[in-house]
């Protein structure tokens, strides 16, 4: 469910333009906020990976032998 709420473009998510534009775009610059896109994808990427060995080991996927 959290890669679901991922964005590359500010106008995906209407958090972030809800943050850009409430403070008149004072808070934080819009490369900034692609920073913090790439950094989310990076460890919701990163995150799903290694959530996967513990779902195999849990019963929740398949193992690779079986």
């Amino acid at each position: 469910m959290i890669a679901c709420n991922g964005f590359f473009l500010s106008y995906q998510s209407t958090i972030y333009l809800a943050l850009y534009h409430g403070p008149d775009g004072e808070l934080f610059s819009h490369l900034q906020g692609a920073r913090v896109a790439i950094a989310y994808f990076v460890v919701t990427l990163i995150g799903l990976a290694l959530s996967v060995p513990v779902w195999q080991a849990m019963g929740l996927l398949p193992g690779a032998g079986s």
